[in-house]
């Protein structure tokens, strides 16, 4: 990302994978967080906990936004 800051990231939705959500921008920082200090906030707002994926390495991307937008595709989800 430090030759191309250019990124993408689409997220489907579990109940029903036609409905999505796409965001597009560039990486504008990237800061280490070997102690998950930026993780565990994030993971403790959203799903009550410490992040779980600890490590030494760990890198933060922080992402400056140039789109976001959801879509549901005109199917109906039928799981078997």
């Amino acid at each position: 990302m430090r030759g191309d800051p250019r990124v993408g990231l689409s997220v489907a939705d579990s109940a029903n994978p036609y409905r999505m959500a796409v965001l597009q921008g560039r990486v504008v920082d990237m800061r280490a967080d070997h102690d998950c200090v930026y993780m565990d906030r994030i993971a403790i707002k959203y799903k009550g906990a410490p992040f779980p994926s600890r490590g030494p390495h760990r890198v933060c991307f922080v992402i400056s936004l140039e789109l976001a937008s959801q879509r549901t595709l005109d199917f109906a989800h039928t799981p078997s």
